[in-house]
């Protein structure tokens, strides 16, 4: 089992800065790439000035960050029960397993879908092997699978979670359950409104409510069916689409608070400006995660009373305050990350920003194009043997048979 662990720990690592990776090759395109124009008159604008490409952008970027923090964390829990098994003591082992699990889950699938649209905010040119991307994106896509595919993943988190709920005292990363066991009538005096929204306090108390309160309503429908003559397994079965929302919302609470706590011991050392742009970060996540529109589980959070319309208006309005303080400083979020133009292997991502000319010049490096040029720009073999024939009128090439 702490092998399994240890290798949950390595694929957020891993997938952090595969994401990471997508994200340096699609800022650095962002800000060369030029389309369109944002007035009638002037020079056609760099796409990462438009707020959908900067919106998605920077929420992923956040999500790279939150990814590598929320990593520090589980990987000193690994490191605390290996210390504690040393000693013959193993009872973390059950509530790391579920971290680990939970965080490769939501890791991976973090990684996969934002690399994925990494190379779509580079339109046809994210296509392109060159660019890097479509290898990432196959490279990430795949830890989605391999170490227990994510549903299979997200089981494992909710049977720790009805475990918890069942036992006679909660484990103590279920401890804030106790506190939001019923429903809370008036949303108006449970949370904060206005810029208090942006409190790490107030955003962690959000997503603590939402977790407990849907791991309480599931674990009352699995008993439900139990009470019915359902055996566990037929009621989990049964309401397993509530169960992986309420472990995902478990996984995110983590997620939160590990970043929250590692912005907050960052060394004292570490400039002002660091310690606040991070922040900023955090509380991106946070309120996109609540009030994103595009997230299929942000409706999750308004269930049951606890924000409101008035909650989601004013965050909508502080996560594009975020995006316009957030912006200018892109390319230092990523050019933070230290990847060197070999890491990348793109040629839309290298560092001197020479997109097209590095196009064209790996483009000329081509097989098939060394050819050409040694025929006067006449490809030859490719066209004779592969083209030629299907442009052919009558060639047996364009006979096509249905195979049923």
């Amino acid at each position: 089992m702490p092998i399994i662990c240890l290798e949950g720990n390595a694929n957020s690592r891993f997938c952090g800065l595969e994401l990471a990776q997508a994200l340096t090759i699609a800022t650095r395109y962002s800000v060369v790439r030029q389309q369109g124009t944002l007035s009638s008159v002037g020079d056609p604008t760099a796409i990462i000035a438009y707020k959908h490409q900067h919106f998605r952008l920077l929420f992923l970027i956040a999500k790279s960050y939150i990814s590598l923090l929320a990593w520090k964390g589980a990987n000193a829990a690994f490191l605390d029960l290996k210390s504690r098994q040393e000693r013959g003591n193993h009872s973390t082992l059950p509530y790391l397993h579920m971290l680990t699990c939970g965080l490769k889950a939501w890791s991976t699938q973090t990684a996969a879908d934002g690399a994925e649209e990494a190379r779509k905010m580079c339109g046809g040119h994210g296509y392109l092997a060159m660019s890097g991307l479509p290898g990432i994106v196959s490279s990430v896509t795949a830890t989605c699978t391999f170490e227990g595919e994510n549903f299979v993943m997200w089981g494992q988190v909710a049977k720790y979670l009805l475990k918890g709920l069942d036992a006679a005292e909660l484990p103590d990363d279920m401890a804030y359950m106790s506190e939001y066991e019923t429903v809370v009538e008036d949303a108006e005096v449970c949370c904060a409104e206005g810029q208090d929204l942006l409190a790490h306090d107030t955003l962690g108390e959000i997503f603590q409510y939402r977790a407990a309160t849907l791991a309480h309503e599931a674990s009352a429908a699995v008993k439900a069916l139990e009470g019915a003559g359902m055996s566990r397994l037929e009621a989990e079965n049964e309401h397993a689409l509530l169960l992986h929302v309420a472990a995902r919302a478990h996984i995110e609470l983590f997620v939160l608070h590990e970043s929250m706590k590692q912005c907050h011991s960052l060394p004292a050392s570490t400039p002002d400006a660091i310690k606040t742009i991070i922040g900023r970060l955090i509380s991106l996540f946070a309120l996109t995660t609540i009030a994103s529109p595009l997230s299929p589980y942000s409706s999750s959070f308004l269930e049951h009373g606890y924000i409101n319309s008035t909650h989601l208006k004013d965050m909508r309005q502080h996560i594009d305050d975020l995006l316009e303080v957030l912006l200018p400083d892109t390319i230092a979020l990523t050019d933070a990350w230290s990847f060197s133009d070999a890491n990348l292997a793109s040629a839309l991502g290298c560092r001197d920003g020479d997109v097209y000319t590095r196009l064209l010049a790996w483009t000329r490096q081509l097989p098939i194009n060394v050819e050409a040029a040694k025929n006067g720009g006449v490809i030859k073999q490719g066209w004779e043997e592969s083209v030629r024939p299907f442009l052919t009128r009558d060639s047996p090439h364009l006979v096509v048979k249905a195979r049923l």
